[in-house]
This record gives C-alpha cells, sequence and structure tokens, in this order.
C-alpha cells in the first residue's frame, strides 16, 4: 500500500534499471543524433532495442526476466560513431539493489569515419593493420614526445580505420607542426575473423570485444573509453611519431603509412 496514494486508486510503479546517457568522447556532451542501443545476445537482428526518450537518454526498467547484468551494443547505422559492446549491471544485484547512481552511466562513443568534424580541427585519420590485413577495434592514444601527456584518443572501426582529434585544452603550447607519438593497442591474440553474415550488417559486432562496466560508477573507467578491453596490449611495431598541421586532419591511411600492428 502506497503512502503517497490512496487506497481508492490502482497504482503500477516502474523501476529504473539502467539509465544511459551516451557521450560524445570529441564534444564531452551528450550524442544529439539518435543511436541504437540493442540487447546483444548473439541472435541477428537483436531481439531488443533500449527505447530512446526525447532527451536523448536511455531507460531500461526493471521487469520479469531481467538479470543482474545485460550486454549492449551501441552504433549508429551511418559510421558517425565506432561501437561498442558493453556489459552493465543492472538495478539488481542478488538480493542488493544498486544505489541510483550506480544505474546511471555515460558509455561514449568515439568519432568514426563519417563523424561531423568541426572546421580547423586538429588530427589524423589513419588506419591500422595485421598480418597484411585492416586489424579491426584498435585502440589509439595519442602523447606529447617523450611524456606521458595524453593529449587525443581514437578507437578503429571494422575497416581498421580511425579517426583521431587532439583536444587542445590538453596542451600548453601549440606549435605546428605538432608532433604526437601515436601508440596503437589490440588484441594480444587476433581473434577469429567474422564469416560471412546471413543478415545484413551481421558480421560487423561477432569480434568486438565485450567491455565489462564496474558495478561503482565511482571506479567506471571502462564507460569513457579510457581502460582497454581485456587482452589488449599496446604495440611497439605501431607505435611511431607523427606531425600533425594545426586546423587540418592529415591522412595516413594509404597503404604505405598504415600502422602495422605486432604485439
Amino acid at each position: 500500500m502506497s503512502s503517497v496514494i490512496s487506497a481508492a486508486y490502482s497504482e503500477h510503479t516502474h523501476r529504473l534499471a539502467l539509465g544511459l546517457e551516451p557521450w560524445d568522447a570529441l564534444r564531452r556532451t551528450r550524442i544529439a543524433r539518435p543511436i541504437r542501443i540493442q540487447v546483444d545476445d548473439g541472435r541477428v537482428p537483436a531481439p531488443a532495442i533500449i527505447p530512446r526518450r526525447d532527451s536523448c537518454l536511455h531507460a531500461l526498467l526493471s521487469g520479469p526476466g531481467l538479470g543482474e547484468h545485460i550486454d549492449l551494443l551501441l552504433h549508429s547505422d551511418d559510421r558517425r560513431f565506432v561501437p561498442r559492446r558493453m556489459r552493465f549491471s543492472t538495478g539488481s544485484a542478488g538480493d542488493q539493489l544498486l544505489a541510483v547512481i550506480d544505474r546511471i552511466r555515460r558509455p561514449t562513443l568515439f568519432p568514426g569515419a563519417n563523424y561531423d568534424l568541426a572546421q580547423r580541427c586538429t588530427g589524423l585519420r589513419g588506419r591500422v593493420r595485421r598480418a597484411g590485413r585492416e586489424m579491426r577495434w584498435a585502440r589509439i592514444a595519442a602523447f606529447l614526445p617523450d611524456t606521458s601527456l595524453l593529449v587525443g584518443r581514437a578507437h578503429g572501426d571494422d575497416r581498421g580505420e580511425f579517426l583521431l582529434v587532439i583536444q587542445p585544452l590538453a596542451l600548453a603550447e601549440l606549435t605546428d607542426p605538432l608532433r604526437v607519438r601515436i601508440v596503437v593497442s589490440g588484441p594480444a591474440v587476433a581473434p577469429a575473423e567474422p564469416s560471412d553474415p546471413v543478415e545484413p550488417g551481421a558480421q560487423l559486432w561477432s569480434d568486438l570485444p565485450l567491455e565489462v562496466v564496474p558495478t561503482t560508477a565511482a571506479s567506471d573507467q571502462v564507460s569513457s573509453g579510457q581502460q582497454l578491453p581485456e587482452n589488449y596490449v599496446s604495440s611497439l611495431s605501431a607505435s611511431r611519431e607523427v606531425d600533425l598541421r594545426l586546423g587540418r586532419i592529415i591522412s595516413l591511411a594509404d597503404g604505405a603509412q598504415d600502422f602495422e600492428f605486432d604485439p
């Protein structure tokens, strides 16, 4: 019996299991364009989509059959963002209810090939290869040479391509050209190549790493994309210094200048 609603009324209460605010890694704000967040249980097409609200938020409500965690695929059909597969805890963990702050997460998506770039951005379009083939789902970080100052981060897509944009707020001084050290990471053991899809687009996700988001929001470095997926390692062979031009996006995805990954 509710202490707010009179007993003369029928009442049904909805409880939030998981609230998601998809975040744009470059603009550092809520993603305004619609993206798809769907349950990832291996079936194609996916059996359920997490509804998107007019506020650009996605909400999953508690209900029968909802387990202690849920695997989700986040992607945009137009390649504006690189997809991610993520495992989130839901509103219940055994007999304990998660705090509201731990049920609200901000999964960050990184620019894809068709990302809407503002003019005068400084960055790099590149491609990662492994054993002569495009390496899917690489992770890229840019540092100032001989320092640990991170100035940019990118995710590679299913074609081995990435779009890295430098964050100027991280730099004390801008020089032209701007030299950065590119570090490429990927799985220590190459995953099996996906087979030809039965359904259009089905092959895109089979080898996408599943990232497990911590139950406690305060310790979550997975949602932001800062933490590498499990079994990812950096490659010395694919890491090198590159001279960028201020206010321009240069391209090294021409074959001869690809980043060759060798763990």
